[in-house]
């Protein structure tokens, strides 16, 4: 009997396609490029480049240069820096001071007008001495998105005239009304007019210029430091 030349036609091709998958596989075996035994995924090496390039790509950007220092400088900086290291305990002792007076008031149902005035003569002295440890460390807020994108001699100048019509300006100001404000109140011996608060309001009250007097040390630090980077440090 004769055979179907269709039957035959696919059974050899059936015969090819069988025989093509074992003879390619064959061929890469033969050239090295079997991929089911190849390793694709990155060496030791290769991930720690990643790993460096993506932590050097968010380390922050290198500090910038920052004014001379003068020998007048550093006596007053550490003078400053070390009252406002010793006068950042009292925050702590206020918060104390309100969370004791929180509970006693919600708790107890009993409010203390002395806590109530403590918080404040606390917030008051710890305000005025922050002063001038924020500026000795320049950590006031500043418009950043725009200083830090100018040279240290524009910043330089930008400080010293600042200095020179703001800063001092408001300095003088400040001490002008805050004098005889302390000393009427040392003359007569002020003290709180509410029942059971404190006395000696007149000893808070001179925080005030000792604030001043120590913002107004800094100002000289920071100005001697402007001063001496624009006119006497050579370019």
């Amino acid at each position: 009997m004769q055979a179907h030349p269709i039957k035959a036609e696919s059974a050899n091709t059936d015969a090819l396609s069988g025989a093509l998958p074992s003879q390619n596989e064959r061929l890469r075996h033969e050239r090295g490029l079997d991929l089911s035994s190849q390793d694709l995924s990155p060496s030791s090496s290769e991930r720690n480049d990643v790993f460096s390039n993506l932590s050097a790509d968010a380390s922050p950007p290198p500090p910038s240069p920052e004014l001379p220092h003068t020998r007048l400088s550093r006596l007053l900086d550490t003078l400053v820096r070390r009252i406002g290291e010793a006068s950042a305990w009292i925050w702590p002792v206020l918060m104390l001071v309100i969370m004791t007076n929180v509970v006693m008031r919600y708790f107890f149902g009993e409010g203390r007008i002395e806590f109530e005035e403590l918080q404040w003569h606390l917030y008051a002295v710890g305000f005025l001495t922050a002063l001038s440890y924020c500026y000795q460390s320049d950590d006031h807020v500043r418009v950043d998105v725009i200083h830090e994108r100018l040279s240290l001699r524009s910043r330089s100048w930008i400080e010293f005239l600042g200095i020179l019509l703001l800063l001092i300006p408001f300095l003088t100001l400040l001490t002008y009304y805050a004098f005889p404000f302390v000393y009427g109140a040392w003359l007569s011996g002020e003290r709180s007019l509410s029942p059971g608060g404190l006395p000696y309001r007149w000893a808070i009250k001179t925080a005030l210029p000792v604030g001043l007097l120590l913002l107004s040390i800094a100002t000289a630090s920071r100005f001697s430091r402007v001063f001496v980077y624009l006119f006497l440090k050579p370019r």
